[in-house]
């Protein structure tokens, strides 16, 4: 499954994903046995620490706990 966030919004659509850091996700997925679910996030905002404290982007989500894993590739 495959969840699609564009602008905000969840959407109903249908995504390949591809590339090395998805590979690594399903070589890490196979060796320690889990399903991933793939969160789409067009925004491309890995994030940063606010003056606040908090996070945005993929690292908020990963230190709020709604995913377990984030992963990003620059190449």
């Amino acid at each position: 499954m495959i969840r699609i966030y564009k602008n905000g919004v969840y959407g109903n659509s249908s995504q390949e994903i591809v590339g090395t850091t998805h590979e690594m996700v399903l070589v890490l997925a196979a060796k320690f046995n889990f399903t991933p679910n793939f969160i789409v996030d067009y925004s491309a905002n890995l994030g940063y620490i606010q003056s606040d404290g908090q996070w945005t982007g993929m690292l908020k989500m990963v230190a709020s706990g709604e995913v377990d894993i984030g992963a990003n590739g620059y190449w």
